[in-house]
């Protein structure tokens, strides 16, 4: 059974925000001295992660995924395969990962919160990969090493897809989603001390034409790596802000959702120069949208930015039109569920959104009086549905339409609320996708994390499912220009969108 709410437009925002309090029951973090220990660590907590999995995931419940209760007891079938030949931190870890990526689900699983120190040093062959479209490159080496630029193309015999399917997919990531090779595929020549993985120790590169097999000599990261490693991932990105480049780009930095208190400030920031400088900003060259290295959290932000830019009624009228008024939202009522929702009123007031945390203190009230009446689910619903055909014709009291084109720069491991952005720019004409492919979601959002017996880990816990979202389980977007240089900078993103207003001249 069910219970409906009615709710405003404002409670509509689907989100995470991270509660002050999330890590506050992480019990003193003491490490097993034994091989055994290890192990019996690694057991206990794979178990702790699948059962606290069972009394509060919506996937227990779910009827339109049947299968989500097979998958996770297969998930715990294989942590625990796994874990049975630990003896070390990192074979924890690799059990952990090895349990949560059987759920091939970013909004759900375990993740090991072992500390650095007590983990073997990373090692790397002294070059950095990244991933572009369907092939691995070299980013940058050490002198002596491969040429910055050469493809990757065999390792020990094996081509380097399937290494990477084994070595790394098997940890982390969903080779079925192609933003996610982009992320995953440079841990290729990252060794962590995964005693279940062999590292790769002879590659072919294919330099000017030529295959040249090089051995590779591992040796633990530097600060050369460290650097390299986190310029190839996005590139070096903005801060939260709005610029306006010297090309009369207007470029807007959102790379972060689950912004400090700084970064929020700085997101009021951009709304208030939108609203002060709007009719400048639509007659500009371009408006970037930027994404980079945004790995979601609170919808609320973007949402701000497009109802800046685009005006708010008219964004809830596209949106509307897009949902169709047929998604609803079922949250999962237990207790820690629940306690969660109400921690999230608290984040709220302290973040100064009095109309958020009024409406999320109803969602958290109907899931507690669901519970008592035995339901599992709550169900929020949505504004009520348009009588007729829906309109998305602008009206007298919208401000004019923008007149720049947008380019929205997609990174591969945009998700959840990054996806939600993209879900809502993509609702307006003349926005194009640029980058990467994005990630994709399951149908489970909302994710709240509980530490696991032993202190090691945190499991996962998505609190609400979809019913109905226009955009399915699993699927991504693509976008129309697909960046594959190495360099994933500001400046190389912005000679794209030049170059692509050249070949489209208004």
């Amino acid at each position: 059974m069910t219970h409906t709410l009615t709710k405003s437009a404002l409670a509509a925002i689907s989100c995470l925000v991270a509660s002050g309090t999330a890590f506050a029951d992480t019990p003193a973090q003491i490490l097993p001295t034994t091989a055994e220990a290890w192990s019996r660590v690694a057991q206990e907590d794979i178990r702790a992660a699948a059962q606290i999995t069972r009394e509060n995931h919506p996937g227990m419940h779910d009827p339109l995924n049947p299968q989500f209760k097979h998958l996770l007891e297969r998930a715990q079938t294989n942590g625990l395969g796994l874990a049975r030949d630990v003896r070390d931190a990192a074979g924890y870890v690799a059990a952990i990962r090895y349990f949560s990526n059987t759920l091939q689900d970013g909004h759900a699983g375990a993740y090991p919160t072992i500390d650095a120190s007590a983990l073997p040093k990373a090692k790397w062959p002294g070059f950095v990969a990244v991933w572009r479209g369907e092939k691995l490159f070299v980013y940058n080496a050490q002198e002596g090493g491969p040429k910055p630029g050469a493809e990757i193309t065999r390792c020990d015999g094996v081509g380097v897809a399937t290494l990477i399917r084994r070595n790394v997919f098997s940890y982390r990531g969903r080779p079925s989603e192609p933003g996610n090779w982009w992320v995953e595929g440079r841990r290729l020549f990252i060794d962590n001390g995964n005693p279940f993985v062999t590292a790769p120790q002879n590659c072919t590169f294919l330099e000017n034409g030529r295959s040249i097999p090089r051995p590779l000599l591992w040796r633990e990261t530097d600060a050369t790596f460290d650097q390299w490693r986190d310029d190839s991932y996005n590139g070096v990105t903005l801060p939260v802000g709005m610029t306006i480049r010297p090309s009369g780009v207007v470029w807007i930095a959102m790379p972060e959702f689950q912004p400090n208190e700084a970064q929020q400030q700085a997101y009021r920031t951009i709304v208030s120069q939108i609203e002060t400088q709007r009719m400048s900003i639509s007659a500009s060259k371009a408006i970037v949208l930027d994404l980079r290295d945004n790995q979601g959290g609170s919808s609320v932000w973007s949402k701000m930015i497009a109802n800046a830019l685009w005006g708010h009624a008219r964004r809830n009228r596209l949106m509307n039109f897009y949902n169709r008024g047929q998604q609803s939202t079922r949250w999962r009522t237990s207790e820690g569920n629940s306690r969660h929702v109400e921690r999230l009123v608290g984040t709220f007031r302290t973040q100064q959104m009095p109309d958020l945390a009024e409406a999320w203190t109803k969602i958290y009230q109907g899931m507690d009086a669901a519970r008592a009446r035995g339901d599992v689910f709550f169900t929020e619903a949505e504004d009520p549905r348009p009588t007729g055909r829906p309109s998305i014709a602008d009206l007298p009291s919208d401000p004019p339409p923008l007149v720049a084109p947008v380019y929205v720069i997609v990174p591969g491991q945009c998700a959840s609320a990054c996806l939600d952005a993209v879900d809502v720019f993509t609702r307006f004409p003349n926005v194009k996708l640029i980058g990467a492919p994005s990630s994709a979601d399951s149908t489970y959002m909302d994710i709240r994390t509980e530490a696991l017996p032993s202190g090691l880990g945190r499991v996962v816990i998505p609190n609400k499912v979809y019913v109905n979202r226009p955009r399915g389980a699993g699927v991504a977007y693509r976008p129309a220009i697909e960046v594959r240089a190495l360099d994933w900078s500001t400046e190389v993103f912005e000679d794209v969108v030049l170059t692509d207003l050249s070949r489209h001249k208004r």
